[in-house]
């Protein structure tokens, strides 16, 4: 279900991107180039507006109450902004409330290129995302750490030299009317042109092929773009691969610092010389362009076509791509202009398949429906603060805060304590483990259990209880193991080969002692499980058992 959403992201973005940039050429006396270039180009705005997500059923039943759960969570989902500002292209906040089911959650949200901070209704602290420390999760070299904080304050730049390039060269979709119309904005009546457009997916490909199309074919309006891009960021690059190196050296990592420096010799030629890096960016460009387009225009072969199964490319997201090219993927949108062609109002519907299946799926689409009004366009905007004076949670990356603290974090019988608790269960910990052992494979293995010829289910003390988060000690001394759980506050200690324990002080009888099994202390699973406070459920035919708490 969670993949679901996430290609569900993916599809909204690549629809909104060729939609948005549809619809260039002037139509009734209106120039929506000049229009679309101003709305990319702006740097400051303010406004309000709400969302509303809708789910289009399917015929199906939900897999899981889980499932039947967050799809009734995301269905009713509404978001109302009283307040939209945007300061500069770094610097931006929400205020608003959103809303689901009979619930509504107060929240204010700002960002600037160092960090998101989210405040809540309920939470004692403000949320904070590091953006730079997100980026570093997935990039291991130095010079990528350097290097995310001052590309991201190019962000606005980048995007806005690829929006402009893209609107020089897109085509109108079929239906683009333009019209007079009386309208309030911010509590003004205003006389506005209303853009009205509607795209179905069956349009899609045509409108992207046509754009495709024309950008390779303008040689010099994209060698002019990549020779801005070069501008823009090989300076970026150049200095946060020397501070890399720098680093490196005064760590004295001599090993390293040669082999970084020969795999980085190709791509600093490249960088110093920016002729030889449009030239080289460009044909890679029109070469991939060119077989995309060359997908576009043929017909995927039938199944029975494929001479030799070698010959098939599984694609993950293949099926959402198709489904974004059919009926089923539509938009109307609305954008009343003034007469500076700055988009004052706007109203945008869109529909999104998810599934084909109409019969099996419980849910097969999406529908959003969203309204904006829109003010002070490139005039001075204070943007809304979410004060951290006394203190904030971090969460995201590797000292970020847990689920158990970010729930700590809300007040209990708060909306969304209750959201995170019984809906999405961010504090659930898992613990599954395969028992069946027919053949003997994990004889010699200490994170699996077994079971002794009494019958008693034996699973490793350590495994389980750091998978829970616990603190886990050995004393080598008298043979017994420490287990601390601050979560649910049980202390725990066990010696090889007595069959007695102690939880929170108090002798406990073992159905077996604690034995030695591979060098891991070994003990009875119901007795860990129930310590921990955790739930125990058995899969006798897959031979699994699962252990779970809330």
């Amino acid at each position: 279900m969670i993949h679901k959403w996430k290609r569900a992201g993916l599809t909204l973005m690549m629809g909104a991107a060729l939609t948005v940039a549809g619809g260039c050429q002037s139509v009734g006396g209106v120039d929506l180039g000049k229009a679309l270039d101003q709305y990319v180009s702006q740097t400051s705005i303010e406004g309000k507006g709400s969302w509303n997500i809708e789910l289009i059923p399917g015929k199906g039943t939900y897999r899981t109450d889980e499932e039947k759960a967050i799809a009734q969570l995301l269905g009713g989902l509404k978001l109302e902004l009283t307040r939209m500002a945007v300061k500069d292209p770094r610097h931006a906040s929400l205020e608003g409330t959103i809303r689901y089911r009979e619930q509504a959650v107060p929240f204010t949200f700002q960002l600037d290129d160092q960090k998101y901070v989210l405040q809540l209704d309920g939470g004692q602290k403000p949320i904070i995302w590091d953006r730079a420390q997100e980026a570093e999760n997935g990039l291991s070299l130095s010079m990528f750490s350097t290097l995310w904080p001052e590309l991201a304050k190019h962000e606005h730049e980048f995007s806005t030299l690829l929006a402009k390039f893209a609107i020089k060269h897109a085509p109108n979709p079929s239906v683009l009317t333009v019209s007079q119309a009386n309208e309030s904005v911010n509590g003004e009546t205003m006389n506005l042109q209303k853009v009205h457009v509607e795209v179905k997916g069956t349009e899609l490909a045509e409108l992207g092929k046509a754009l495709l199309k024309s950008a390779v074919s303008d040689e010099e309006g994209m060698k002019e773009l990549l020779g801005q891009l070069y501008d823009l960021f090989a300076p970026v690059l150049k200095e946060a691969y020397q501070k890399s190196l720098d680093e490196m050296k005064s760590e004295e990592e001599d090993g390293y610092v040669e082999i970084y420096e020969e795999m980085m010799s190709l791509y600093m030629a490249y960088l110093d010389n920016k002729t030889l890096t449009v030239e080289f960016l460009f044909t890679s460009l029109q070469q991939y362009a060119g077989k995309v387009l060359k997908e576009l225009e043929q017909p995927e072969p039938a199944e029975d076509e494929f001479e030799d199964f070698e010959d098939y490319e599984y694609d993950e997201y293949g099926s959402e791509w198709d489904r974004l090219f059919t009926e089923r993927f539509s938009l109307k949108a609305d954008w009343s202009l003034d007469s500076s062609l700055n988009v004052r109002k706007s109203h945008v519907e869109l529909e999104l398949p998810l599934e084909d299946d109409e019969e099996q799926e419980p849910v097969i689409g999406l529908r959003i429906v969203g309204d904006t009004e829109l003010w002070n366009h490139n005039r001075p905007v204070e943007v809304t603060a979410v004060s951290t004076t006394a203190g904030a949670l971090q969460v995201g990356g590797e000292d970020g805060a847990e689920g158990v603290d970010v729930l700590a974090n809300f007040k209990p019988g708060s909306a969304v304590y209750k959201l995170l608790k019984d809906d999405l269960h961010i504090t659930r910990q898992t613990v599954t483990l395969f028992v069946n052992d027919e053949y003997g494979m994990y004889e010699y293995d200490s994170s699996h259990p077994y079971v002794t010829s009494d019958g008693v289910s034996m699973v490793p003390a350590r495994f389980i209880a750091e998978r829970f988060g616990a603190e886990v000690t050995w004393d080598e001394a008298n043979q017994s193991v420490g287990i601390k759980d601050e979560r649910s506050g049980a202390v725990i200690g066990l010696k090889l080969g007595e069959a007695t324990a102690q939880l929170n002080g108090t002798e406990v009888t073992l159905v077996s002692a604690a034995v030695n099994r591979n060098g891991t202390t070994y003990v009875p699973l119901r007795f860990i499980a129930e310590s921990f406070g955790a739930k125990v459920e058995w899969d006798e035919e897959a031979g699994l058992v699962t252990m779970t708490r809330e």
